[in-house]
């Protein structure tokens, strides 16, 4: 999950995703992103066995999760005219 996040932060142009950017996002969603999605219980986490399922809240997220993909996707497009 970290190097698909680490290449989607880089943009889809990229082709090499440096080792450092996938540990920092790895570090970043284990301390931060993780735990606070586990909070508004849109996942469960789990950081002492590294596992991660859907919370109750994820239904609810999803809608919007999906609207900001295809919303990305949609301005790579744009850029690459």
């Amino acid at each position: 999950m970290s190097e698909s996040l680490a290449k989607a932060e880089q943009g889809p142009e990229s082709g090499h995703v440096p080792p450092k950017l996938v540990d920092d996002v790895r570090v970043s969603l284990y301390h931060v992103h993780l735990p606070k999605l586990d909070d508004a219980d849109v996942v469960r986490f789990d950081a002492d066995r590294s596992r991660l399922s859907r919370g109750p809240n994820f239904d609810v997220l999803f809608p919007y999760l999906r609207f900001a993909s295809e919303h990305e996707a949609r301005s790579h497009l744009s850029a690459a005219d």
